[in-house]
């Protein structure tokens, strides 16, 4: 537990805490007093004195009352803006971590989970603040505060008092389940997503309904380990309450025993009042533990994320740095071991008979793959014209603003001139507002592929990836493209990569990669 209050005080100023645990404080003390006040005016009532005696006792209620509403909002505004700073911060490091790590080699689906996962732990610790660490304060120092005036009755009633809270917050730790993945819950969501993708092929194929009944088992199993975890979250609160329950019996006996030699039966009635007031504000403990369990898993989750972003941090000083990179299909591995270094400016050409795996490479630089083993760091995800891109049924204009909302018509202008179809351009009927057709059908295969190469251009990454930027085109056409690549990011400042075949352009480039 020491290691859970340390993560949740590191994420809040010490001074922020005072208002919550003062106005929860205040509104115990005069919930306390509400009840003391009021036993001790039933008690003095059935005395019959005269009325005026009771005045101060109908004061002190209705004092009370008033202060401790007013204080419990104070207690709820001043805690949940405690809660929500702390989020902010949580977040803050939560989003720098994904940030540093994506994307995961495990694959989107994995990854969609591992940042849910990372979210709902800042959520866990956020409930902490509220649901645990305020509540189990105010009961400590409450208890505290009582052990300290019954001492001065009797000690054996502070001792007694100190013990049942001790058994009930030790028990109530022990006992109390450490939060794990359920793995019927993980087999019914892995069944629920693969049906998700794979519908039209079970409909298609008739296996619908078999599909459907091996779900229902497995949401079945789900509900039964559900149902016994609630049944053992049942016997555990009964046997806190026991214990409760016994501590303070004992608490009344002594009391009892204290009249008429230590105390009259108006003290008495006091007493056990505000002992009844304590012993169901001890019903938070079970609550507020296992939210603090909770939250200890998840500072663990997050401590082992920040672990593992730490050691994959990025290389110094270069744009991308592929190490022991393996890949292939179908236990056919395409690279075994591939290591290579990309600098500011180092224009590179990744070269190789078709089949070894050039378009892949591209695929696995842009995170499109996953590696099955190694790294691929990258200072900014890069900008790129792959194999198998698509283009939008509509115009040229509404393709960029499609993925560059805020592109001006001059830089558009700039790229498709970059990318040699200005010609192209003009012959169309309505410019830059002529519709493509789906998928860019009313273009050849090179004023296609010349698109897709300057929308990659307006994209602001520093690292371009072009894959045979110069396919289908004839040698003038393929050396001006060239050229005027090489001078716009120059310009710019950027690093070009280009997947290519052909061996007269590589006197071009500072870096070639061979497969």
């Amino acid at each position: 537990m020491t290691e859970t209050l340390k993560l949740l005080l590191s994420h809040t100023e010490k001074k922020t805490l005072l208002p919550p645990l003062l106005a929860g404080l205040m509104a115990s003390l005069t919930g306390l007093g509400l009840m003391g006040a009021g036993a001790w005016l039933i008690a003095k009532a059935a005395l019959q004195p005269p009325l005026y005696t009771l005045a101060l006792g109908v004061t002190c209620v209705r004092a009370c009352g008033i202060f401790r509403a007013v204080f419990r909002y104070l207690e709820r505004y001043s805690g949940h803006k405690l809660a929500f700073n702390a989020y902010c911060q949580l977040q803050e490091s939560v989003y720098a971590l994904a940030l540093s790590m994506l994307p995961l080699k495990s694959g989107t689906l994995s990854q969609g989970l591992w940042l849910e996962r990372l979210i709902r732990d800042c959520s866990l610790l956020r409930d902490a603040y509220v649901r645990a660490l305020l509540p189990l304060a105010l009961n400590l120092v409450i208890t505290i505060a009582f052990c300290w005036i019954l001492y001065d009755c009797h000690p054996l009633l502070s001792l007694t008092l100190l013990l049942t809270f001790e058994v009930m917050a030790a028990l109530g730790w022990l006992l109390t389940r450490e939060p794990r993945s359920s793995p019927a819950k993980s087999a019914y969501r892995q069944e629920l997503l693969e049906m998700a993708e794979g519908r039209e092929e079970l409909l298609t194929a008739g296996s619908a309904p078999p599909s459907l009944i091996r779900l229902q088992e497995r949401a079945e199993r789900w509900q039964l380990q559900q149902a016994k975890e609630q049944a053992r979250n049942c016997w555990l609160e009964l046997l806190l309450s026991l214990v409760k329950y016994s501590g303070f019996t004992l608490l009344f006996y002594q009391l009892c025993l204290l009249v008429p030699a230590r105390m009259d039966y108006i003290e008495l009635a006091v007493w056990l009042l505000l002992l009844l007031t304590l012993c169901q504000d001890y019903n938070v403990l079970l609550p507020a533990l296992e939210q603090m369990k909770e939250a200890r898993a998840a500072g663990k989750s997050l401590a082992v994320a920040a672990s593992t972003s730490a050691s994959t941090a990025a290389c110094k000083g270069d744009l991308l740095q592929v190490d022991n990179l393996t890949f292939g299909y179908n236990d056919q591995p395409l690279f075994h071991n591939l290591s290579f270094t990309i600098a500011p400016h180092q224009h590179t050409a990744i070269m190789g008979e078709s089949g070894r795996g050039k378009t892949t490479l591209a695929y696995l630089l842009a995170g499109l793959y996953q590696p099955e083993d190694g790294t691929i760091k990258l200072s900014a995800p890069p900008a790129g014209n792959l194999q198998g891109c698509f283009i939008f049924s509509g115009s040229i204009r509404e393709n960029f603003l499609r993925l560059h909302p805020e592109l001006p018509e001059e830089e558009m202008m700039a790229c498709l001139e970059t990318a040699q179809l200005t010609d192209c351009l003009t012959s169309l009927p309505q410019g830059l507002d002529t519709p493509l057709g789906f998928d860019g059908s009313s273009l050849s295969g090179g004023e296609r592929n010349r698109l897709l190469t300057a929308l990659a251009l307006a994209a602001p990454s520093p690292l371009l990836l072009l894959d045979e930027p110069t396919a289908g085109l004839d040698k003038k056409t393929a050396s001006r493209l060239l050229e005027a690549l090489f001078e716009r990011v120059q310009e710019q400042s950027r690093t070009l990569i280009i997947i290519t075949h052909e061996l007269n352009i590589l006197d071009r480039f500072r870096q070639v990669i061979e497969l």
